[in-house]
Order: C-alpha cells, then sequence, then structure tokens
C-alpha cells in the first residue's frame, strides 16, 4: 500500500469518529442486470486499530484476484481485465439481530411478497450460508405475516472487544424477531425500492432497538415484469414464446413484428393503435406477453378462452382455469359494443367458417386463390420500397392493413372448424370407448396419424427425397459424410458443393427456404440464409441404415395404423344404441363409412332430413344389407355411421387449410390437415 494512500486512510478512518469499522468491497462487476457477485470479495468485521485496518484493506483489494472471484468472472464470461474494485470503510454496527430482506418472493416472483431472513449477531454467516436462520414471508401491501419458520441459528458471530470476531454454537430456536421489528423492515423495504424503482435484496441490522440499512442491491433473478400503469392489482399475460415453443428471446425485429400483428387486432375493433401503443403485447424478458385479463373478465371472452385454449396449449389452459377462481377476476357485464365494433369482421369470419363447414375443398380453394392475391400485392409493394424508408413504411403497412385485417379473417374460420371437427371426433370416440371397454383409450388420435396434405409432412417427406438424391451421388455423398453442417452451408452459399446435392438442396429450398427455427420471430435467420440446421437434418437422413426408420417408411406406418384405428372405431359404431345424438356437434347423419379390406368410402348424402330420418335409414340399410346410392351389397357389420360434417373415421379430417404448424406445438397440432374424405 503507498505510504500517501496509507495516510489517507488513517486520516478518513480518524474523521469518522469511531474506533472500529467493517472493511467491504464494492467491485465494478457487481451486482450487473444479470449477476450478482455478492460473496465473491472478502470482508472485515470489526477491525481495530491503524494496522489491522491497513493490512483488511489490502486483503480486500487482493480478494478481487482469489481463486473464487476468477472462477465466477470466466464462468460467466466477465473480462478480467476490465474489473477493478474499491474498499468501502464503515461504521461498525454491533447487531444483536442481522439478516436480510428480499422486498419481492425470490422464489415465487411475487412483488407483493417480502421475504426475511433473519439471526442472532452479525449477519456474516448468514450470508455465507453457515447458520439456518427464521425465515419469514410477508403480504407487503397489509403487512400480515403469511409464514415464520423458527431456524436453528446455531451459528452464531459477535464481535470482540481488542478487535475481530468470534463464532460459538448455541442452538437457539427462540424467534429473533418480533412483530414490530418485521414491519419496520417491510417499511423500510418499501421506502429503498421506491428509492430505486426496483425489488432490492438488503442487509440489514438491528443494534441498540434502531434499525440499520447495511447494504441494498437489485434481486437478479427475478423475471421482469411488463411495464402497466398500477391500475390492476391483478394482470394476467400468456407467453406467446411458451404458446408457440420458442423458450429463446425474441429479436427485436421480431417483438416489432408481433406488436404490429396485434395492433391489426386492435383495428379489427376500431381501435387506432400502432406497433408503439398497442396495448395486447408487452415485451418482458425479451419475449412477447399477450394482455388477457380483460377478455377473461368479459363473459364471452372467458367462455371463448375456456373452450379454445385447451386445444392449443393444454398447459397454459390448465393454469388460466385455476386463475378464474380468483374473485380479483371476476366475470363483469358483457358489453355488445364491443362486439359491434367488430361486426362487420366477425360476420365475414362466421360465414366463411359456415362456408368450410359445407364446402371444405371450395373453402380451401378459394383461401388459397386470397392468399396468393395477398402475396403478389406484398411483392409488388416489396419491389418498389427501395429506401429504408420506404421498406418501414412497407413493414408498418403489413402489421397493420394486412396480416391481421386482410389474412386473419381467411385463416380462421377454416382452423376453427378443423378443432372443432377433432373435438367432435374425440367426443365421439369417447362415447365408443365408455361402452366398449375392449377399444383402446385414445384410438381416435391414431386417425390422424398419416393425413395427406399436411404441410410439415409433406417438408419432411420432400427433404428426405433430397438425401436419397445426395445418396446416389457418389461425390455428393463424400462430402455430406466427411465435412461439418457449417462448411456444407458455406460451399452451398458459394455455388461449390458437388452438382447433384447443389440442385437438388436449391430446388428444395426455392420451395421451403423461408422456414426456419422458430420461424414466428422472423428476425431469426430463415433456411435459405443459414441452411445448418438443414443439413444437419440431411446428414441425419443419410446415416438411416434401416430402411424401416425411413421418413417414408414411418408415414406410410401412420396411414396403416391410421387405417386400422379406423376400423376398430367403426365396427365399434355398429348398433342401433350408439345412433342417437350425443353432444352439441352431432346434427345430421348422412354419411356412410362402408368398412372391408379396402380404404374406408365415405359418400354424403344432403337432404336427409334431420339426423332421426337419417338414423333410420341408415338402420334400415343395415338391416337389408343394400347400400342404395353405391347399389353394393354390404355386411351390416360393417356398417357405421358418422355425423355429417364431422371429421370422418377416415383418411382426411374436415380441416382444410391448416396453416403450417410452428415449433413446440404438439404432434397432434402438427397433423390435422387436409380435406373431408
Amino acid at each position: 500500500l503507498p505510504p500517501a494512500l496509507a495516510t489517507q486512510i488513517r486520516t478518513a478512518c480518524d474523521n469518522l469518529g469511531i474506533p472500529r469499522v467493517a472493511v467491504r468491497s464494492s467491485a465494478t462487476a457487481e451486482d450487473l442486470p444479470d449477476h450478482s457477485f455478492a460473496g465473491q470479495q472478502d470482508t472485515f468485521l470489526n477491525v481495530l486499530g491503524d494496522d489491522d485496518l491497513l493490512t483488511a484493506v489490502v486483503d480486500c483489494f487482493s480478494s478481487l484476484w482469489s481463486a473464487r472471484a476468477i472462477g465466477y468472472r470466466a464462468r460467466n464470461g466477465i473480462d478480467q481485465s476490465a474489473v477493478s474494485l474499491a474498499v468501502v470503510v464503515q461504521k461498525m454496527v454491533q447487531s444483536e439481530t442481522s439478516g436480510v430482506l428480499f422486498t419481492a418472493n425470490p422464489l415465487t416472483g411475487k412483488r407483493t411478497e417480502s421475504v426475511i431472513e433473519a439471526t442472532f449477531g452479525l449477519g456474516e454467516p448468514l450470508v455465507g450460508g453457515m447458520v439456518e436462520p427464521d425465515h419469514y414471508i410477508v403480504d407487503t401491501p397489509t403487512g400480515q405475516v403469511l409464514e415464520t419458520t423458527v431456524g436453528a441459528k446455531a451459528t452464531v458471530m459477535h464481535g470482540l472487544a481488542d478487535g475481530g470476531t468470534e463464532t460459538v454454537q448455541a442452538d437457539r430456536r427462540q424467534q429473533a424477531l418480533a412483530d414490530a421489528q418485521i414491519g419496520a423492515l417491510v417499511d423500510l423495504g418499501q421506502r429503498v425500492t421506491a428509492l430505486y424503482g426496483t425489488p432490492q435484496d438488503i442487509e440489514w441490522a438491528f443494534a441498540d432497538s434502531r434499525l440499520f440499512l447495511l447494504q441494498a442491491r437489485p434481486i437478479t433473478t427475478l423475471y421482469p415484469l411488463p411495464q402497466t400503469d398500477g391500475s390492476e392489482d391483478l394482470r394476467v399475460y400468456i407467453s406467446l414464446g411458451s404458446v408457440q415453443g420458442v423458450p429463446d428471446p425474441f429479436t427485436p425485429l421480431g417483438q416489432d413484428m408481433i406488436k404490429g400483428l396485434f395492433a391489426g387486432i386492435c383495428r379489427i375493433f376500431r381501435l387506432e393503435a400502432t406497433i408503439f401503443d398497442q396495448p395486447l403485447v408487452h415485451i418482458a424478458g425479451e419475449r412477447p406477453w399477450i394482455a388477457v385479463t380483460a377478455a377473461l373478465r368479459n363473459p364471452l371472452g372467458r367462455r371463448i378462452f375456456l373452450k379454445a385454449l385447451p386445444l392449443v396449449e393444454p398447459v397454459v389452459a390448465r393454469s388460466i382455469r385455476e386463475l378464474t377462481r380468483d374473485p380479483r377476476l371476476s366475470v363483469g357485464t358483457f358489453r355488445p359494443s364491443i362486439l359491434a365494433r367488430a361486426a362487420p369482421v366477425l360476420a365475414r369470419i362466421l360465414g366463411a367458417a359456415l362456408f368450410a363447414w359445407l364446402l371444405p375443398e371450395a373453402a380451401l380453394h378459394r383461401v388459397q386463390a386470397s392468399v396468393e392475391k395477398v402475396i403478389a400485392l406484398t411483392e409488388g409493394q416489396a419491389q418498389r420500397a427501395g429506401t429504408l424508408h420506404q421498406r418501414l413504411a412497407l413493414w408498418e403497412w403489413l402489421c397493420h392493413q394486412v396480416m391481421f385485417p386482410m389474412v386473419f379473417p381467411l385463416f380462421v374460420p377454416l382452423i376453427a372448424v378443423g378443432y372443432a371437427s377433432l373435438h367432435a371426433l374425440g367426443r365421439l370416440a369417447a362415447k365408443l370407448e365408455a361402452r366398449n371397454p375392449d377399444l383402446p383409450p385414445g384410438l381416435f388420435m391414431e386417425v390422424t396419424r398419416g393425413l395427406a396434405n399436411n404441410a410439415t409432412t409433406e417438408m419432411d417427406l420432400q427433404l428426405w427425397q433430397v438425401a436419397q438424391q445426395i445418396r446416389t451421388d457418389a461425390q455428393a455423398y463424400a462430402a455430406f459424410s466427411a465435412a461439418s453442417p457449417e462448411a456444407l452451408a458455406r460451399d452451398f452459399h458459394d455455388k461449390t458443393l458437388p452438382e447433384a446435392a447443389q440442385i437438388a438442396l436449391a430446388e428444395f429450398l426455392e420451395r421451403y427456404g423461408m422456414r426456419g427455427l422458430a420461424e414466428i420471430d422472423v428476425g431469426r435467420p430463415r433456411w435459405r440464409e443459414q441452411p445448418v440446421a438443414l443439413i444437419h437434418a440431411l446428414q441425419s437422413y443419410l446415416s438411416i441404415k434401416d430402411a424401416g426408420a425411413a421418413p417414408d417408411a414411418v408415414f406410410q406406418r401412420g396411414q396403416q395404423a391410421a387405417r386400422e384405428a379406423e376400423q376398430h372405431l367403426a365396427a365399434a359404431a355398429v348398433g342401433p344404441e350408439l345412433l342417437r345424438p350425443e353432444g352439441a356437434g352431432l346434427r345430421r347423419a348422412g354419411t356412410h363409412l362402408q368398412t372391408g379390406g379396402e380404404a374406408p368410402q365415405a359418400v354424403h348424402r344432403p337432404g336427409t332430413g334431420g339426423f332421426k330420418q337419417g338414423r333410420e335409414r341408415v338402420a334400415q340399410e343395415a338391416t337389408t344389407g343394400h347400400h342404395r346410392q353405391t347399389g353394393r351389397l354390404v355386411d351390416h357389420q360393417q356398417v357405421a355411421v358418422v355425423v355429417d360434417r364431422l371429421p370422418l373415421i377416415g383418411d382426411r379430417l374436415l380441416q382444410p387449410g391448416r396453416t403450417p404448424p410452428t415449433e413446440g406445438l404438439t404432434a397432434l397440432q402438427g397433423s390435422i390437415s387436409g380435406q373431408q374424405r
């Protein structure tokens, strides 16, 4: 320690007018937003005398370069040469009780709870994890102690008269804090939190009936909350990333696109909103969260959530159902004016849904034609957007005017009809399972395997064909067997791959290159920009030696399993007692399913006069064994009745136009696609 600095330290300590001090560290790398370096440097308590003070200062400086501190920085990617440390000399508080206070619950994240840990004597054993402290959880707004756990507090540290500390062992299971002291700590925590604007991790001490604030730092383990005006005491958000299977942070571009899409939703309800002021999507932790509090307090909104959400994300749906029991989330009065604002769009959606229910193929073709028009319009606008200003304007136009106002009404009816169909099939199958114990549970799910017109399945099979083209070319196969995906991706962009591989991969990317990992985040690279993951998948395909494990073989087995499931369900459905209407979706019987050695054939007969008449006609034909429309003889044991315009027990379900699934959704959601059979 330089002599001049030693003199300054002695003078400053004398000016404090106190004989005993604590020597502590404050490093530049401490208490970062993502890391807390608490305890990484050394602390010296009850230091008495100039010589011991200067030694403690040197030792405190030196602890910046202890093996523990160096290792912690290395593990967390902190530049070792960029850190520095200040030594702080404070008045020593000879505490009777001490501890830590969290102004938010660090385990649950609740900002309305304060957590206190307390012990007798000095707080160093508690901070160092050497003692079992008392543990208190307090409801911050009311001051009510919600939970008290009295610890053993067997290790107690005290300051010695001639300097330094001693640690003794003494089991002291009485409560360390009185109720008034708990209240004083909660009040102190709220004042410190208000000062810094974020929940705090506070070290404190009581000495001579006075409360001392020793240190405060932000709690770095709390997940950030969306910024609100604080007008509501309970707010509910759904993580869009969790629903879409994207746990990582979204890029800024992806965040803006999501906010822009929901600004479009606002415009459906005739509310002017932009990317910057829309109220539905909030960003926290660089992830988008959808505000659903108002929807859950709306009678119609709650009904939609509780019915539709389980089909999309069952785990989130269970959490939402639990939350609806909270009296703070009680249902309010339905306001028709809100619905009236969206009446034009809702009318289009309902009309399109009815059209899709009745004429699924025609609805699918109509939507495809409309989407092609939107794409052509967008491409034209993009070609004219040459400057940055024009591209930003194009971006906002896509968000505000295209995605939800134009595209949303196109796809929602098809998706809704498809989910309704699947739900109805599940209910029908559940009735069959209840009446037939030999029927395997969940058999109807097998029917969804091997469906045609599934964009993701078709893409996987096409990628398998690319792998086969590479396999048949010796040079291409050798390259993919030897090089890394990163090297192959560079060669592809440089157009130096073997010709067979270059052509096959380019053709695949021409069709599917807009896809990518976590593709809902439009700021993420697409496959045509970064095909590393795609090439890795190709290498995996090339490593398949067992023909039975090939994707096309797996798909064919899925189709066979679906046909067998159809036959089991059809056989279980035979019998007049099963033909009565059950469930809101069962309206008309007008479809016959003939099951035999060939694939099932369904024939639609309109105008059967309702479910009752349809049931009677089917029962009659089952008895005579004559299928009037086809003129074919059928065994009455092979006749099953399914519901007109519901998902048929066949190799396709009534869900035309299912949009390509995104990562993280269930296999069911990834496979429901196709048309009525």
